[in-house]
């Protein structure tokens, strides 16, 4: 809790606690992966409100991510047997009770799931039977995690994190190795006594509840790109997904469970129990120097000037001064503390933490504190994000990812690659500035496990309505946007579909040249 009034990721304004789920569902995962036995740190760990903006803008997120070895291959199995169906229910139960409580706890598993891979009720012009969805790109954030900061939340903190996800890694010699040539896995297990937090998490670990949400998120794909839409075959076929993350942990295990509740009768823990031999499912990972999925200044070298400009804004002063300040000495009156002893960053992250695992709050924080401390960090993200214009700070920090967007997209506009989805795991501080580049952002915090989906269809013009068809012009394709399982309008386009054309014009000033940033896309 020691630090100073720094700002860093928030969530929606607190509300009514979810039930006291915790982290502690008996259903341990192992992994047979390249992991590190230190947790992934916070995406953002600012100590001053200022250098949190240069940090931040200049992109951060990963500089402290824990390293992997790429040449091990990812897979899930299971370390004991369990009843799936059974767990499954019983830990939804809980995410859906905390995510209708919470919104920054998760979307409540299947609450949207019908959006995904239909037209059917969408406010598009476009009939339903007017169009095929022939390609999806998701960008989804880590499920829920233990608090990310090695760090004292509020004095008199009795929460004890008990963790059953365990990890376990086999190396490989080859990536061409099959999965028979592995050997023994080795669990990586906590020291009892010697986690920072009590209980036996690490810090910033993805929770079983966290894995849970995204094997939801996996049924969900399931129901609508599988058996819904046709996009997918009924069988797991690698050739036709891309799975990438980043470096972190809890990023990486959040998309084996994603793909396992896609696939769950082959990658799921009932596969483990098969006579089948178990197929390796790669996962792709760019080093720090080359991932996009983040803000990243080693690829767009100009993010580091505009986080210095910002840094020294007046617009950052005035904001620090009348609305971080307030709030930091408030919460330091309440905490027994000096002023500029409290960190916003770790208090935001355990409040959330605390709250979506129905840990009690410091009863001396009213909830109109923790509101204001909610709406500080929106409004100070808001600042970055806009600084020195949307488009400026979008390019420079979102600008590669959302080119590769429209390279996947433009490759099955093409027909040319069996790959049907490209899913991209991350994290909530850059899922964020994804949407606030589209000129999307709002008053709400990227929840966990939330996902956005640019579904992209093929147009049967002989089917479109006039409207529909006029629409449309000369373009084949389509694109439509879903943010946490809710289509949405892209600014600059006419419609939820918006015309191929219009959506390559309107994201086209976010791409930037190779001269800009370093990059290929592809």
């Amino acid at each position: 809790m020691r630090g100073s009034s720094s700002m860093a990721p928030a969530a929606t304004p607190r509300a009514e606690r979810g039930a006291s789920c915790g982290a502690r569902s008996k259903a341990a995962v192992a992994t047979k992966a390249s992991v590190s036995s230190t947790a992934s740190p916070s995406p953002c760990t600012p100590t001053t409100e200022r250098e949190y903006a240069a940090k931040y803008s200049a992109g951060d997120p990963l500089v402290a991510d824990s390293r992997e070895d790429f040449c091990n291959v990812t897979m899930m199995t299971s370390n004991r047997v369990v009843q799936a169906l059974a767990v499954l229910v019983v830990v939804l139960g809980c995410v859906a009770a905390a995510a209708a409580a919470v919104p920054y706890c998760g979307i409540a598993p299947g609450a949207t799931a019908g959006e995904y891979g239909s037209l059917e009720g969408s406010r598009s012009l476009l009939a339903a039977a007017a169009g095929k969805l022939v390609h999806v790109d998701a960008v989804f954030r880590h499920g829920d995690r233990t608090p990310a900061n090695a760090a004292q939340c509020w004095p008199n903190d009795t929460a004890v994190w008990e963790c059953e996800l365990a990890q376990a890694v086999q190396a490989s010699r080859s990536m061409a190795a099959p999965a028979a040539s592995y050997g023994a896995l080795f669990r990586i297990a906590p020291v009892p006594g010697k986690m920072f937090f009590p209980g036996n998490c690490a810090v910033g670990q993805l929770t079983t509840q966290g894995y849970e949400q995204h094997l939801a998120n996996g049924a969900a794909f399931r129901a609508a790109y599988v058996a819904g839409a046709g996009l997918l075959p009924t069988a797991f076929d690698p050739t036709t997904v891309h799975i990438e993350t980043d470096t972190s942990i809890r990023v990486q295990m959040s998309a084996q469970a994603f793909i396992s509740g896609m696939y769950p009768d082959q990658l799921g823990p009932n596969a483990a129990g098969s006579t089948a031999s178990l197929p390796l499912v790669n996962i792709a990972v760019r080093d720090s120097a080359t991932q996009i999925v983040c803000p990243n200044p080693a690829v767009c070298p100009a993010l580091a000037s505009i986080a210095a400009d910002f840094a020294k804004s007046k617009v950052l002063a005035n904001f620090t001064e009348t609305v971080v300040k307030p709030v930091s000495d408030k919460l330091a009156a309440a905490f027994g503390e000096k002023d500029g002893d409290v960190s916003l960053g770790v208090t935001f992250d355990c409040m959330h933490a605390h709250e979506c695992h129905g840990f009690p709050l410091p009863p001396s924080v009213p909830s109109s504190l923790w509101a204001d401390l909610s709406n500080a960090a929106i409004g100070m993200l808001g600042l970055t994000y806009s600084f020195p214009s949307r488009t400026e700070f979008g390019s420079n920090a979102m600008g590669p990812m959302i080119g590769q967007v429209v390279a996947d997209l433009q490759t099955a506009v093409a027909g040319s690659s069996p790959v049907k989805m490209h899913m991209y795991g991350t994290h909530d501080t850059c899922i964020m500035p994804l949407l606030a580049a589209l000129g999307l952002y709002g008053d709400e915090w990227c929840p966990y496990a939330g996902i956005v989906a640019f579904e992209l269809y093929a147009v049967d013009k002989a089917v479109a309505s006039p409207a529909a068809a006029a629409l449309l012009g000369d373009d084949t394709h389509a694109v439509r946007l879903l943010r946490y399982g809710s289509e949405v309008t892209i600014p600059g386009c006419p419609d939820v579909l918006c015309p191929w054309s219009t959506f390559v014009n309107v994201l086209s000033p976010l791409v930037p040249s190779p001269k800009q940033c370093h990059l290929v896309h592809g």
